[in-house]
């Protein structure tokens, strides 16, 4: 199993898109793949793929009650679109407070997580370094941090990568963690790259254009056109990721 979080101090740089279209692009290469929404400033993940699902249906199974330990990870999933979701819900905004005494449950987390019954975990996070956030980084082979054209993306990107390192210095394996320019055009799509060069920053050839065709897609809870320019580049993403 390979657990990969999309993870940014900044919001709006697209962390929630690449976590959707990845986990699709990684599942047509007949992986099996889940993906958990620990995101509660968005629920962008679960608003995509359970849009179907009442609010009463994910209040019951979610990545709360998963993660207090109420109910076991594996009793909070549900099957779309070829995938598996465990959802969030706003319950999750008070993981923190109620674990703020259980420093443990960011390591037994990884190994719940390992444990599962998937080749691929993606795991999206909230644009604040809160526990939910910190549970997605501890559980983390890969950590992917998208970095647009923008003057604020690039703090959030080293905001990311200092909550990682900080992973290293507590003794445990660091993931790896690795850039993706995002919501680029052609005329800014060098200078994004030229930024992660000049601060050295690993990062994917594969790179995410702005796209009309990705917010409609969103915004329908529906896959990417087979044969797109923006399904060709997540499905150029997915292989890059999983040879990570």
């Amino acid at each position: 199993m390979k657990i990969i979080t999309s993870a940014s101090l900044k919001g709006g740089v697209s962390k929630s898109t690449i976590s959707i279209f990845l986990a699709l692009a990684i599942s047509q290469l007949k992986k099996k793949v889940l993906v958990i929404d620990l995101d509660p400033q968005s629920y962008s993940l679960t608003d995509f793929f359970l849009r179907d699902l009442s609010i009463d249906e994910i209040d019951k199974k979610n990545a709360y009650q998963a993660f207090s330990d109420r109910k076991q990870l594996k009793d909070c999933m549900f099957p779309s679109q070829g995938i598996t979701v465990i959802p969030c819900s706003p319950d999750l905004q008070d993981l923190g407070a109620e674990l703020q005494n259980d420093p443990g449950l960011l390591l037994r987390s990884k190994k719940e997580i390992s444990s599962l019954p998937f080749d691929y975990v993606i795991i999206d996070t909230p644009p604040s370094p809160v526990y939910e956030f910190k549970i997605g980084l501890y559980a983390a082979d890969i950590v992917l941090s998208p970095l647009t054209y923008d003057r604020w993306s690039l703090s959030g990107l080293l905001k990311a990568k200092k909550q990682v390192e900080l992973i290293g210095r507590s003794g445990l394996k660091t993931p790896k963690h690795v850039a993706v320019p995002s919501m680029v055009s052609d005329k800014t799509k060098d200078d994004v790259i030229d930024i992660l060069k000049e601060g050295k920053f690993k990062h994917t050839k594969s790179f995410i254009t702005r796209s009309a065709a990705v917010q409609s897609a969103i915004m329908k809870g529906n896959g990417l056109k087979s044969g797109s320019k923006s399904e060709q580049e997540f499905s150029s993403l997915a292989s890059e990721v999983i040879s990570l």
